[in-house]
């Protein structure tokens, strides 16, 4: 199995950890970081904005991805989240055989 992070923003911390429990109880994800606050800064619909996040990190795997994807659009509470996957080169097999032993 391939391991793969997946990342969003959120605007309050209570919304990472309602994710980070419901992939965590679905076994869609090992382990869930929600990294304190930070201000983003974008354009939507034609203005400038900024805000301040929350960025949440998914550790997962690949064949995992989907249903993650799925998850965090039905409880993600913006319009459009940012819903973005990077893969891995490496992963101490420990580690990944820690991630395999949590989410089955």
């Amino acid at each position: 199995m391939k391991a793969v992070l997946v990342q969003t923003t959120v605007p309050e911390r209570h919304w990472g950890e309602k994710l980070a429990e419901e992939l965590l109880n679905l076994k869609l994800a090992a382990c869930v970081w929600i990294l304190p606050p930070m201000t983003a800064y974008y354009t939507w619909e034609g203005k400038r904005e900024s805000a301040e996040e929350h960025l949440v990190v998914i550790k997962t795997f690949d064949d995992h991805r989907s249903g993650v994807e799925r998850r965090l659009k039905a409880l993600h509470p913006y319009d459009c989240p940012e819903i973005l996957t990077i893969h891995t080169d490496y992963v101490e097999s420990g580690y990944l055989s820690w991630m395999r032993d949590v989410m089955t």
